[in-house]
Order: structure tokens, then C-alpha cells, then sequence
């Protein structure tokens, strides 16, 4: 209780004859947000509502029109790297030349996807992707759908969880592989609570994922208590 709050701010242990301490900073899981209207009228039943709202509140979503979120809609590669990064609170990063061809200045997005590139949390695609969707490697391709792979990868990144794999390697869905190339961003989402599958033991990280699926995500990535950063280091 380093600052009398009551928290747990520093932890001493013995070390080599020493005391190392540790101070750290956690993120608590805060309480469902009713610090704003919710302007849209088509997600009060929806199931993942607070996680909605609580993004809208915070300026990290917003919806199709004026009163629409329209959850079941797709999110593309664009969409979903400005919520990542406004969610996460990565810094924003300006690069002296574009680093994707497809992504120049004046797009909509192009402050989150350079932000999220600089950062490691996302990434563009090889040559021969780039020239299946008719783009000039290095792409991005911000307008196709993003799936529930790259999503889970993004986040992953985004909130720095340590990798993790089950022991013995086993897959925990079946369609998930260890050669998959998101196996361990997925089993460390999973693993963190932060993602679920479908029913019959699936991830279906192929699938293009809806608006309300994203912001149940990256709500649970951002809210996740106990996310351990350690600050500073004392012997």
C-alpha cells in the first residue's frame, strides 16, 4: 500500500540477501459507464451493450448514422485500428512518408493505422496479398472486413499480455492449429478471458467480425483487471 490507498502500489521481496521492490501500476476493472446518453436505438437489448456504450462514452467507437450503431454489421481493417489504438491509448505517430500504399495521408484512418503500425500492434500484408487485392506492396488493405484472428492478434498486441500456449501444445479449438498463424494470440486471449468460440469447440478465426463482437473485445482487453505493468525498480 505504497500510497495509502489502500491498493496494493508496492511489493518488497528478498532477493540475493536484499530487498527488491517493486512499484506497480494496475488497471481495475471499471464499473458499466452511465456518463452519457445512449444515442442509438439499436443496441439496448444487444449482449454486449455495456461494452458499446462504455466505448461510445469514451469517444472510442461511433455509430453508422446519428441512432444507429448497427452491431451486426462488419468491421473493416480501418475501422478497427482506430479503436484499437483510441481504446488502448497508444500514442499517435506521424510518419515522414506513408508506410502502406494504400493508406495515404488524407484517408480517414491514416493517423490510427501509422500510430498502430509504429507501435507493433498491426501489421500490412505480403506482396502476394497485396497484388490478389490489386494493391502495390506494402499494403494495408483498410477496407476489407477484418476477421476474428487479426482482431485477437491486435489486441493482444495492443494490451502486451505475455504469450501463452496450453500445456503440451494442445489447441483449445479445433479449427485453431498450432501452425495456425494467430494460435497464440488466440490462446493468450482466451487464456486472459478476453475471447470465447462457438459452440462444437471453434474460434472461426476466418470469420468477419460485428461491430458489437469488436467492442466487446477490446472492451474486455482494456478492462481486464490487474493488466501488471511495472513502472519502477528499487533495490
Amino acid at each position: 500500500d505504497f500510497n495509502g490507498d489502500g491498493k496494493l502500489d508496492l511489493v518488497t521481496a528478498n532477493y540475493g540477501g536484499g530487498n527488491v521492490s517493486v512499484l506497480l501500476n494496475t488497471t481495475a476493472l471499471p464499473p458499466t459507464p452511465t456518463d452519457c446518453a445512449n444515442p442509438f436505438v439499436d443496441v439496448s437489448g444487444n449482449i454486449f451493450y455495456p461494452a458499446i456504450h462504455y466505448l461510445y462514452c469514451r469517444s472510442v467507437v461511433n455509430g453508422t448514422d446519428a441512432t444507429h450503431f448497427s452491431p451486426s454489421a462488419t468491421s473493416t481493417r480501418a475501422q478497427f485500428a482506430k479503436v484499437v489504438v483510441l481504446g488502448f491509448g497508444t500514442p499517435f505517430y506521424t510518419p515522414s512518408t506513408p508506410d502502406f500504399t494504400d493508406v495515404p495521408p488524407g484517408f480517414y484512418a491514416y493517423l490510427f493505422i501509422e500510430s498502430g503500425f509504429h507501435a507493433g500492434i498491426l501489421s500490412g500484408f505480403d506482396a502476394n496479398s497485396c497484388t490478389a487485392h490489386g494493391a502495390t506492396y506494402p499494403c494495408y488493405l483498410p477496407n476489407i472486413p477484418i476477421t476474428r484472428g487479426q482482431l485477437t492478434k491486435l489486441v493482444v498486441n495492443a494490451a502486451h499480455y505475455a504469450p501463452f500456449t496450453p500445456t503440451g501444445g494442445n489447441p483449445t479449438f479445433s479449427d485453431v492449429p498450432a501452425s495456425n498463424v494467430f494460435f497464440v494470440s488466440i490462446e493468450t486471449a482466451h487464456n486472459k478471458g478476453i475471447i470465447n468460440g462457438y459452440p462444437g469447440g471453434v474460434f472461426l478465426p476466418n470469420q468477419a467480425i460485428q461491430r458489437d463482437q469488436m467492442c466487446q473485445i477490446v472492451y474486455k482487453g482494456v478492462t481486464t483487471p490487474l493488466r501488471l505493468q511495472i513502472v519502477d525498480c528499487r533495490l
